[in-house]
């Protein structure tokens, strides 16, 4: 249907989380590509569409805190593959893990009108270090 797509930040959030959480590692300590068809299966992301998946695991990668990796095949077409989470992609998780930071992280950023990962990940840390704040004497 050609609509636009637009990025469903709880869905970037909850896709990080799902890959931290489902990312196994081989014999070498190397994670195993992680596919979106196994993504689309974790209960964490039962609510999303696959399009809002794919969409933002697509960011995700274009934003550098997901290393995918497109593999091509004749049924699909094209299939996306996680390699990794980059280090900044775990320092986003960090910054986004506790629900209370990630709530007020959305707040501003819908009262801002923006959206763009990167944008939220500096709300979310500068949400953060004021919520330290209240517990340094």
């Amino acid at each position: 249907s050609g609509g636009y797509m637009k990025l469903n930040v709880d869905c970037v959030r909850d896709g990080l989380l799902s890959v931290e959480e489902n990312q196994t590692l081989n014999n070498n300590y190397k994670p195993i590509p992680l596919t979106l068809e196994k993504l689309y299966r974790v209960a964490r992301l039962a609510n999303y569409t696959k399009c809002d998946i794919s969409y933002a695991v697509e960011k995700l990668g274009e934003a550098g805190l997901l290393k995918t990796n497109i593999k091509w095949n004749l049924l699909t077409n094209h299939v996306i593959v996680i390699d990794d989470i980059s280090y900044e992609g775990h320092e986003f998780i960090e910054k986004i893990r506790e629900p209370k930071i990630w709530k007020k992280t959305k707040d501003i950023s819908s009262k801002a009108g923006a959206f763009s990962i990167k944008l939220l990940g500096t709300i979310a840390e500068k949400v953060a270090l004021s919520f330290l704040e209240s517990f340094i004497p």
